[in-house]
């Protein structure tokens, strides 16, 4: 019984991780991404590739003209 609670745990844990693993930005936006607290890159349209628990998007920034 045991087991298999923490080889659900391991498996839920394990798809969270990949889940944040991959973020696709939108077309006319840009992401700012922080390492760790400091500024680390901005990240274009397509995907972007981050590291799990270290990485975090602190900005989204629409590009399009506004009128």
């Amino acid at each position: 019984m045991v087991p298999t609670i923490i080889g659900i745990l391991v498996v839920i844990v394990a798809i969270f991780t990949l889940w944040r693993t991959l973020r696709i930005v939108p077309q006319a936006r840009v992401f700012v991404v922080q390492r760790l607290g400091r500024y680390h890159k901005t990240a274009e349209s397509g995907p972007l590739f981050m590291v799990p628990y270290m990485d975090k998007i602190q900005a989204k920034l629409d590009m399009r003209e506004q009128v």
